[in-house]
């Protein structure tokens, strides 16, 4: 059953999903709180209240809350996965395991943080042990190009964006041809790096969470995680340098 709950939300063709291409919010009656449901309580944002009731509305059964936060933040969590991993498949299989995860442990979610970073911390840990059993197999998985985060840019400022910045080759056959080389090139720097570092690179650069978020997910010093983020970068911008 709790398959198929995250397997239909994370399905965009399925009728099951709360928030298609057109923003439908669901059937009448469980919509969840509305985006402009006046000041935020307690300091949070609209989304983290939008997410704090449908954890609610979850907890007492509601499959269709659950469904929508599944579609609020499967991007994110594929997205690590997949920066992480460095398939899409196996990307989709992590986050299906991760909501899982989360499904089963909405009782233990305690709300000290918002829901994005539980279920970003659920998926790097499905991510990990999912890469230890796949080495341990010595399964090579086929790669694929990496989509560019919002947060692409390179910069030695580590309070800025993230990312290498390359060169844009165009439209044309041989620039397609040169950007799926960057991708993969880039891909498989980051599958290079420290799995520990690995994981502050992909939340902090591929799916933007503040360096207080990942300092307090991790249990380290803000200005370790600013340190290590700053060094993966010098790291990932030297192997790219044939591209800059």
């Amino acid at each position: 059953m709790e398959k198929q709950v995250v397997a239909e939300a994370l399905d965009p063709a399925s009728p099951s999903s709360p928030e298609g291409p057109a923003g439908d919010a669901g059937p009448p009656g469980d919509a969840g709180p509305p985006e402009g449901a006046g000041p935020p309580e307690g300091g949070r944002s609209p989304a983290e209240d939008r997410d704090a009731a449908d954890v609610c509305a979850a907890r007492n059964g509601s499959s269709t809350a659950f469904d929508r936060l599944v579609v609020r933040h499967q991007q994110a969590v594929i997205d690590a996965a997949q920066y992480f991993l460095g398939n899409y498949q196996d990307a989709l299989e992590v986050a299906q395991e991760a909501f899982i995860k989360a499904f089963r442990a909405l009782e233990n979610f305690r709300g000290d943080s918002r829901f994005r970073t539980w279920i970003l911390r659920i998926t790097t840990n499905c991510a990990r042990s999912f890469h230890t059993k796949r080495t341990a197999k010595r399964r090579s998985a086929p790669t694929v190009p990496i989509h560019g985060g919002s947060n692409a840019g390179a910069t030695d400022d580590p309070d800025k964006g993230g990312g290498v910045d390359v060169a844009d080759y165009g439209d044309t056959p041989d620039g397609q041809l040169e950007r799926r080389e960057v991708k993969e090139a880039l891909e498989a720097a980051i599958l290079d790096l420290e799995p520990e570092v690995r994981e502050l690179v992909v939340l902090r650069d591929i799916t933007g969470e503040s360096y207080e978020s990942i300092a307090t997910q991790f249990d380290l010093p803000l200005g370790t995680v600013k340190s290590k983020v700053h060094r993966a970068r010098l790291v990932l911008r030297e192997k790219m340098k044939r591209f800059l």
